[in-house]
């Protein structure tokens, strides 16, 4: 199953920095730059956790923080229509599913499951629906 969530890329624009306002783009179906207007936030600094929530809360986003997520709980999220918003060490993903060599915390959004491989809007990419394995995901 794949949720139709819209896909905003940071790449190749002077969001390059903003994997965070891109995840929020996708949910709220907006350009990157009128998110990073709208909590106030510089082009050329990173969302944090707190600013990805402030982003979530202005576009009226329902969502749910979990700790320990687990690949059976983000399968019942998207089961029910939910995306799942993950930060993640980007550089422990096998080097075949990165877009660009980045080993720090990147924003990804899974949209979908299907045969142990998840569809991810990852924002380092140009486009979204990639899809990495379920093993890669819990490595990352």
């Amino acid at each position: 199953m794949k949720l139709h969530i819209p896909f905003y890329s940071q790449k190749n624009s002077r969001f390059a920095d903003d994997c965070g306002a891109a995840i929020i783009a996708c949910l709220a179906d907006t350009e990157v730059g009128n998110v990073l207007e709208a909590i106030g936030q510089p082009t050329n600094k990173a969302l944090s956790f707190y600013e990805v929530y402030e982003a979530l809360r202005f576009y009226s986003l329902s969502f749910v923080y979990l700790s320990n997520m687990t690949l059976e709980k983000i399968r019942g999220s998207l089961r029910l229509g939910m995306p799942v918003i993950v930060l993640l060490t980007y550089g422990r993903l096998p080097r075949e599913l990165q877009a660009v060599r980045h080993n720090g915390a990147h924003w990804a959004l899974l949209v979908g499951y299907e045969d142990g491989f998840f569809f991810v809007h990852d924002p380092l990419r140009e486009e979204g629906y990639v899809k990495w394995d379920a093993d890669s995901l819990k490595l990352a």
